[in-house]
């Protein structure tokens, strides 16, 4: 069971694309504790690739805390084709149903595809919701990477503050609605970031169990309501335990071995 006393100010951790990695999961939960957080929040895809779903989950779980179905929970929760996965990501599904109970099944099958944080958790003054993908269709789970896609989704986006997930890589992308100005940062190094009143703004940030932007360490953000910044936060963590777990499970090799390369 977490102690949910470990999390005890004004600042929320925004994390997501876990993807059955216990030991990254547990680095950046400490690491946040360290920070004084008061909340974790979640962008979703807690299981697939990795080899330890139901201990990921039950740390989610336990929290309480705000989060959105992911493709991946969402494929690995029901008995849905897998037309759109690629070989290691289908068997890591498959390994997956087969190791969750149906409790867990049940409750990430449940899991909204998005929330409003504003009245929830984010008491700050930027209203924000929280989705997996792309709050544009959220069921076809876009990727946002490119720079056109992010300002398609920030000019028809109401909330100040959009976080997602889903694409693995830290990004920040920025909209001004009066003057048309648009920001992109995709792949953005560690480091605090201003969230400017009178901008919406779309922010990832990245992965927690299976960073791709060739940084193996595990990637959250820690976002701040009164001050209005966002910081993209890198952890190191056990990567060697994690492989050996997923090796042992008889799971694709590449799960293992990209987690070295961050990619």
């Amino acid at each position: 069971m977490v102690d949910k006393t470990l999390f005890g100010s004004n600042l929320f951790a925004i994390c997501g694309d876990i993807h059955a990695n216990l030991e990254s999961l547990d680095a950046v939960f400490f690491d946040a504790k360290s920070k004084g957080v008061s909340q974790i929040i979640c962008t979703g895809d807690i299981v697939g690739y990795g080899a330890s779903p139901s201990r990921c989950l039950k740390l989610i779980r336990d929290l309480n805390c705000p989060t959105v179905l992911g493709n991946h929970d969402s494929y690995a929760a029901t008995g849905d084709g897998l037309n759109e996965f690629n070989p290691n990501a289908m068997s890591a599904i498959l390994w997956t149903r087969e190791h969750l109970s149906d409790d867990e099944k049940a409750w990430l099958v449940n899991l909204p595809m998005q929330i409003d944080l504003s009245d929830k958790v984010v008491a700050g003054r930027q209203a924000a919701r929280l989705v997996h993908s792309s709050l544009i269709d959220p069921e076809k789970w876009c990727y946002i990477l490119k720079p056109e896609n992010a300002e398609a989704a920030l000019r028809v986006q109401e909330s100040d503050i959009v976080f997602f997930g889903h694409t693995h890589v830290p990004s920040l992308f920025s909209f001004n609605s009066e003057t048309k100005e648009f920001r992109s940062k995709s792949s953005v190094d560690a480091g605090v970031y201003e969230l400017e009143p009178g901008w919406k703004h779309l922010v990832n940030p990245g992965s927690v169990g299976q960073p791709r932007d060739r940084d193996n360490r595990a990637s959250y953000a820690i976002y701040d309501s009164q001050a209005g910044t966002i910081e993209i936060r890198r952890v190191e963590y056990d990567i060697a335990t994690a492989q050996k777990k997923i090796k042992a499970a008889g799971l694709p090799l590449r799960n293992a071995e990209r987690l070295s390369h961050g990619r």
